[in-house]
């Protein structure tokens, strides 16, 4: 979040709400996007490994198991996060998932050396246009299959709409990290430009419903 920090009730209150917004408003569509199609090649009888960058509410790797699971794949998510308060949270409100794994880590000195796929939603619009380069080749290097980065993108209409939605609570948290997001977030040409600055050719960039966009793609064998 991009407020400082807060009490442990104030700060889970607002990732309660997140969690909501996100359900209503299909913010894992866009990973589940990707997933979706890459998974058709994964084998049955093999852990595919996921790292979450910046989980936050930990609330996508939740959805990312409930998927796998009923697709009958076996799957392992490592929820990262730079704050303790959001890995407590996921701690305690998805007690039922031991197939997640909560560590705390800077997104540059990640202590993971490899997994199948690398993934982040709503974190690159934290980070300046160096540190977005910086942080797309150091994923990659961890990554072996497949990069998913979610955020959203910026625009008059999306900052509207976060405006509505921020009024829903009185949690200062999410009304004041709500419309600061959007006006943080990336344009598709500007996050095109920093695949293009990262010369990772096998990403592609792509809006999707809900005034997000994508950086993706899959390494070829």
């Amino acid at each position: 979040m991009d407020i400082e920090t807060r009490s442990d009730e104030e700060t889970f209150e607002a990732y309660r709400f997140l969690t909501r917004v996100n359900r209503y408003l299909f913010a894992s569509r866009v990973i589940f996007h990707h997933l979706k199609q890459w998974s058709k090649q994964w084998p049955k009888d093999k852990t595919i490994r996921i790292l979450d960058i910046a989980s936050g509410a930990c609330d996508i790797p939740k959805e990312i198991i409930r998927w796998a699971k009923k697709k009958n794949f076996k799957v392992e998510l490592i929820a990262l996060d730079l704050s303790q308060q959001a890995l407590s949270f996921g701690q305690q409100t998805y007690k039922e998932y031991p197939e997640i794994k909560f560590i705390q880590a800077n997104c540059f000195q990640i202590p993971i050396k490899k997994v199948d796929y690398v993934i982040s939603s709503a974190f690159f619009h934290h980070l300046d246009n160096q540190s977005i380069i910086q942080a797309l080749k150091h994923f990659n290097t961890i990554a072996q299959k497949g990069l998913i980065i979610s955020d959203l993108q910026r625009s008059k209409r999306a900052y509207c709409w976060i405006r509505l939605f921020s009024l829903l609570t009185k949690n200062e948290l999410v009304r004041y990290d709500g419309p600061l997001s959007v006006l943080k977030a990336l344009k598709l040409e500007e996050a095109k430009d920093l695949v293009t600055q990262s010369s990772l050719d096998y990403l592609h960039v792509r809006t999707h419903f809900g005034h997000r966009l994508s950086l993706a793609g899959v390494k070829k064998e």
